[in-house]
């Protein structure tokens, strides 16, 4: 749904909920935060409204949110509307990536499930990058404009979508230490006292200790163990996990795990912990890294 203006964006989310709404289906907008007001005036109780920040700061939270909302709020066979803008002006460039690839993987979330989700995604052709566009254009295959809605010929499915690479870290390779089932309690007394060193928030260190020990954990079941690395960049503190092993499932993390579902929780917690989570994989080995918005001012 490219838009350019809130005017413009307010009346095709409008032209888009209409035939939902005037038929009692329920419906959501999650939107950057100043967007949320003109939209909770626009259509009061009939629309749920949330912050993109507030609800889901980490991309890979966001399907979790959708499943959340479709469980609680419809039946079997219900058409449920959402309109999510994951990616809006202002995301640093590792959130985009990870907003690009939720976009992605959107349409794959909900196959052979009981849920009926119509999904429009917003974007600000007057503030985003021409790059985001064109990306925009490749990941979506049908695109809404004044109300109406045309099949997108630039659109090109993308069956490895976790591949590619992540920038390159700033600190030495023999900076990342190796890790085995028989170090892992050792790995996280030193990543804690690391965090102290380098002046995290003592409230966050537990949720970083969680995160990067499920991501190891599965690194020793799956891989036969790993490496880890760690530095601070800008304000966040970064932990990246190496293994030699493949992750074949690209929604991977982003589903929530059913309640009696007692392995392959893992990644899916730590997505719901850490304030970003990036996997790229492929037959050679997969990285996770994990970023963590908690360095204390200097």
């Amino acid at each position: 749904m490219p838009y350019d203006s809130i005017e413009d964006l307010v009346g095709q989310v409008s032209r888009f909920l209409e035939p939902g709404l005037a038929r009692g289906d329920v419906a959501m907008i999650v939107v950057e935060s100043g967007k949320t007001a003109v939209f909770r005036k626009v259509f009061g109780a009939r629309v749920e409204v949330a912050a993109m920040e507030e609800v889901a700061p980490n991309p890979g939270r966001l399907i979790s949110l959708w499943h959340d909302f479709l469980e609680g709020t419809s039946a079997p066979g219900d058409s449920v509307w959402g309109v999510g803008e994951p990616v809006y002006p202002g995301r640093r460039p590792a959130e985009l990536a990870e907003a690009q690839i939720h976009e992605r993987l959107l349409d794959r979330a909900f196959v052979g499930t009981r849920y009926r989700l119509m999904t429009a995604c917003p974007y600000d052709t007057g503030q985003l990058a021409p790059d985001v566009i064109e990306e925009m254009e490749r990941s979506h295959s049908f695109i809404l404009e004044d109300g109406m809605t045309r099949e997108n010929t630039h659109f090109r499915p993308d069956g490895a979508v976790l591949a590619g690479d992540l920038p390159v870290p700033p600190i030495p390779e023999d900076w990342f230490t190796p890790f085995t089932a028989i170090g892992l309690a050792e790995m996280r007394r030193d990543l804690a006292e690391q965090a102290r060193d380098l002046g995290v928030q003592t409230e966050r260190i537990p949720d970083l200790l969680l995160a990067v020990n499920e991501i190891a954990t599965n690194s020793v079941l799956y891989a036969g163990g790993g490496t880890l690395g760690v530095w601070p960049d800008d304000g966040h503190m970064i932990c990246e996990v190496r293994d030699r092993g493949y992750i074949r499932d690209d929604l991977v993390g982003r589903r929530r795990p059913p309640a009696d579902q007692e392995r392959g929780r893992g990644i899916w917690l730590a997505n719901q912990v850490s304030d970003l989570l990036q996997i790229r994989t492929a037959p050679s080995g997969t990285r996770v890294r994990i970023m963590f918005d908690c360095l204390a001012a200097a």
